[in-house]
């Protein structure tokens, strides 16, 4: 049968891709040996969707699911580690969550979301649904393990692609600080590629530093520190002016107002990715735009990409600048 061979590393990244474009067919079940998984495809994916280390290749051992399992329709759910996220109503996620257990078999629990992310550190409240009674996990993407609380902590696995991205621009010797570093996903995978990197991951929740330093000990990590603070007092710390190359603002809704912390700290030709909210590139842009020149900061735009939607008319967005 035809199938997506890819490292286990990059097989939750993989599978929502292959979710996302329709190309993963839940007739079948997922294999995997040691080194690889093997996701059971409906048609071959187009060549703008592999990545290098992906193949496609005849797996004979793709065994036909349950008849529970074959035509089922999943509503939409974020799978982090061992747990399904799931959306809609009491009587719909009990009727559901047995089957996501049964038919995708990294998940052994199910929790539905009891509302909108709340306060300063955007965490959310869930509702144990069926399986293990846990919100812990340990998510594994881009080569790395992240362990965290999914009701203490705020993390997105849709910022998977993202941060593989912005790993794959850092260059050797690289001074990177992470602001709302959150459990540290960027600075992990950061400091996986970047071994001669010196890396930073600012975070004010306590819940989340403390799993940030539980997940650099797990990978083994010595080129990153976890700082336990908030943001704004980067500013009066004199180690840390003009010391990073690169620095990364994942705080969409409310980033403007740190961007006087970013250009405190950063040398000369230093790159910023700064997520933000907004109805548009170009309303992304010039919220930044004003900011920045409030700042009296010389910039230059290197680039804006879509990341994520937040509701129907706004999106988050990514703005790549480089200070001049």
């Amino acid at each position: 049968m035809l199938s997506l061979k890819v490292p286990l590393r990059d097989a939750e990244r993989a599978r929502r891709a292959l979710v996302d474009s329709s190309l993963l067919d839940r007739d079948y079940v997922v294999d995997k040996d040691k080194q690889h998984i093997f996701f059971p495809l409906t048609r071959e994916p187009p060549a703008n969707f592999m990545e290098s280390s992906w193949s496609v290749v005849e797996h004979p051992h793709n065994k036909l699911a349950g008849s529970e399992c074959r035509g089922l329709k999943f509503p939409a759910m974020d799978i982090v580690g061992t747990i399904a996220i799931i959306e809609g109503s009491e009587e719909e996620a009990r009727k559901i969550a047995p089957l996501i257990v049964k038919c995708i078999p990294s998940v052994e629990t199910v929790l539905r979301k009891a509302g909108p992310m709340e306060g300063q550190f955007r965490t959310r409240k869930f509702f144990h649904v069926f399986g293990k009674e846990t919100m812990e996990t340990v998510y594994k993407e881009n080569g790395v393990r992240i362990s965290l609380d999914v009701s203490k902590t705020y993390f997105s696995p849709r910022l998977s692609t993202e941060r593989a991205r912005i790993a794959a621009l850092v260059r050797k010797g690289e001074n990177v600080a992470v602001l709302f570093g959150g459990v540290a996903p960027f600075a992990l995978v950061i400091a996986k590629k970047c071994p001669s990197c010196n890396i930073i991951s600012v975070e004010l929740n306590e819940d989340a530093h403390s799993y940030a330093v539980k997940n650099i000990e797990l990978n083994k990590f010595t080129n990153v520190k976890a700082l336990h603070m908030d943001v704004k007092e980067l500013k009066r710390a004199d180690k840390y002016k003009g010391w990073a190359d690169r620095i990364i603002m994942p705080l969409p809704k409310d980033v403007v107002s740190f961007l006087d912390v970013a250009a405190y700290m950063a040398r000369p030709g230093a790159t910023l990715h700064i997520y933000i909210f907004a109805s548009s590139p170009k309303e992304a842009l010039s919220l930044l735009a004003t900011k920045l020149d409030e700042l009296n900061v010389g910039w230059e735009h290197m680039g804006t990409r879509e990341c994520g939607n937040y509701s129907p008319t706004t999106s988050r967005y990514v703005v790549d600048i480089k200070l001049l």
